[in-house]
């Protein structure tokens, strides 16, 4: 579950107001990335993203994701997954996308499969960038290391009695809210943007 400052509910529930509204704020920042975006659906639990307001193709469906990983705590588990769909079936799309070079701020996963007339020729995954939002006290008073180690969402063991250590550390991870470093995702959403302008247009491709 996360909880983003100033809205309800769970990010990863599309339902929520938080995966709503953070939806419309992704919107803004693909736009300001170069990405022609339509306006979201009350319905819909992700956007519909194309190069170009005349382009139908490649269409691309960002949305949010949680990837449960226990085995590798390493890696976040907080994701945005952009999912790249056309017509193309001759695997000139898949071949160009699968030359993406991959950084751990954004890269790309090939998967090839046919469905519902559309070619799925995989994702573009973007781990979440967020920072924790202190509370007003913690920012006013001074508690030295501890409030230092408070603003990582970590906990002392001058603060927390050993005995509750890890029930109060589960409450504190599910009342932490978070904001979106909206322009930590604009430059990876460019860089997608600008990859993506190198696809061979719709006409040098095969449509069987």
């Amino acid at each position: 579950m996360m909880m983003i400052l100033g809205l309800e509910g769970d990010l990863f529930d599309p339902k929520s107001e938080a995966c709503k509204k953070s939806l419309d704020r992704l919107r803004d920042v693909m736009v300001d990335a170069g990405f022609h975006v339509w306006k979201r659906s009350p319905r819909e639990s992700t956007l519909r993203a194309y190069l170009t307001k005349e382009d139908k193709y490649p269409l691309l469906n960002p949305r949010f994701v949680f990837i449960d990983k226990e085995d590798d705590e390493v890696r976040p588990t907080d994701y945005i997954v952009v999912t790249v769909l056309s017509k193309d079936r001759s695997g000139t799309y898949s071949s160009h996308l699968d030359g993406f070079e991959n950084t751990p701020d954004e890269f790309f996963v090939r998967g090839d499969t046919f469905a519902d007339g559309l070619q799925y020729h995989g994702d573009f995954v973007v781990p979440l960038p967020v920072v924790e939002e202190q509370d007003a006290d913690d920012k006013d008073e001074d508690l030295g290391d501890t409030t230092s180690m408070e603003g990582e969402g970590e906990t002392t063991d001058a603060a927390t009695p050993p005995s509750d250590a890890d029930t109060d550390d589960d409450d504190l991870v599910d009342d932490l809210e978070w904001e979106i470093d909206h322009a930590a995702l604009f430059e990876s959403m460019r860089l997608i943007r600008a990859y993506l302008g190198t696809l061979p247009p719709p006409e040098q491709t095969v449509e069987p």
